[in-house]
């Protein structure tokens, strides 16, 4: 029964016992009587209790539609053409180097890795011009194609608990995996079975080519830390109150890492361990299996050549090939770009934009053609 349900059930009983004693049923009452039956209900509630709110119903017409039709395609097609305008602002140079030949020569890092996985990597070096200056601010990226990261049993093969800084069991990294995934869990090391940190497959799958810009024998300053969301930050922490190494010394690293987890950046204690920017990056599965992700950007210190810009003229890139993709077909470049004020390059999105504005064009031009040559006004006689 509603809030005031009794105060109207009172109201009616009395409304009912007048009506009896004067001789009358319900049915028989008279205007005025029933008027007051009705009030007993609407007195006691309001107009939203008694779904009488008014409403209103567009009267949709050639006349209604034209302007909207109009004013959409309008709107579409200038943000798609701004968007597409600032995103060609935006300075982009990719270098692709998933078949670079080491500086010895022989055979690719490609190949060497793919005989020999257990070997000390390999070193390429790939020569790249500016031909204008890239203006601050300069990121690097490494992109990865063919790579599906948004594979279910991949997502799940990681334990929460070890990224936060907890030490728990990891047998299995996730109940939801399968063996395949599990077996990135702990390694037999002297016949024992020690577990792994960070375990699962993301974890060991993190991409671990060392990439450095070369200009006039020196190289570009990079920095490697803020490349990762705040919102991601919050999830991954180092225990407390111990260092890291002691930390984890009854753990082991994945199987394919190369490094130590305390020492991801040997130039930056704080960024070492679950803190670690480019681990945190890696964490972010990516949806499409072309994507790039963040690893460095240029220090732009102030009283620096690079202050202002990562200035033209030739530069090397130097590359520790370490990550394998041929298994997979997968290709691998790294992307030097900078950003305007709604992100880096995207012509998809101003291109999705006009193709919205076209369709709302070609409406109004179907509206315009048939109420003012065919002389039509209802709606559905023009679709």
């Amino acid at each position: 029964m509603p809030p005031n349900g009794y105060k109207i059930a009172e109201c009616l009983e009395t409304t009912a016992l007048t009506a009896r004693a004067k001789g009358l049923d319900l049915k028989s009452m008279s205007a005025a009587n029933y008027n007051r039956y009705a009030m007993c209900v609407k007195k006691e509630m309001n107009d939203f209790q008694q779904q009488q709110l008014s409403a209103w119903l567009p009267h949709l017409n050639a006349g209604t539609v034209f302007p909207t039709f109009f004013l959409m395609a309008s709107c579409m097609i200038t943000l798609g053409v701004c968007q597409l305008y600032i995103s060609a602002q935006v300075q982009e140079l990719q270098i692709k180097y998933t078949h670079c030949y080491p500086i010895t020569g022989g055979k690719s890092c490609a190949q060497t890795l793919e005989d020999n996985p257990d070997s000390e990597g390999c070193k390429c070096v790939l020569p790249f011009m500016l031909d204008v200056p890239f203006e601050a601010n300069v990121y690097i990226y490494y992109a990865l194609n063919n790579y599906y990261q948004s594979l279910q049993n991949y997502i799940y093969s990681q334990n929460e608990a070890q990224l936060d800084g907890s030490f728990t069991p990891t047998y299995p990294c996730n109940s939801e995996t399968q063996s395949l995934y599990n077996a990135f869990a702990s390694k037999i090391i002297d016949g024992k079975e020690v577990p792994i940190v960070p375990c699962g497959a993301i974890g060991n799958s993190l991409f671990n080519d060392t990439i450095r810009l070369v200009r006039s024998g020196q190289g570009v300053p990079l920095i490697y830390t803020g490349i990762s969301w705040p919102t991601d930050q919050v999830k991954f922490n180092n225990p407390k109150g111990i260092p890291l190494n002691t930390a984890y010394e009854n753990y082991t690293n994945p199987v394919y890492w190369r490094k130590n987890i305390w020492d991801l950046d040997p130039n930056n204690s704080d960024n070492n361990g679950m803190k670690n920017e480019a681990l945190i990056v890696w964490y972010r599965t990516a949806a499409f299996p072309e994507f790039r992700k963040f690893y460095a950007k240029v220090d732009h210190k102030i009283g620096t050549t690079y202050e202002k810009s990562l200035p033209k003229g030739s530069y090397f890139l130097e590359i520790d090939y370490n990550y394998p993709v041929r298994m997979f077909g997968g290709t691998k470049s790294v992307v030097i770009s900078n950003t305007s004020w709604i992100g880096g390059k995207n012509s998809f999105l101003g291109f999705a934009y006009i193709s919205t504005g076209k369709v709302g064009a070609h409406h109004k031009y179907t509206i315009f053609h048939d109420k003012y040559i065919h002389h039509k006004e209802n709606i559905n006689e023009i679709f």
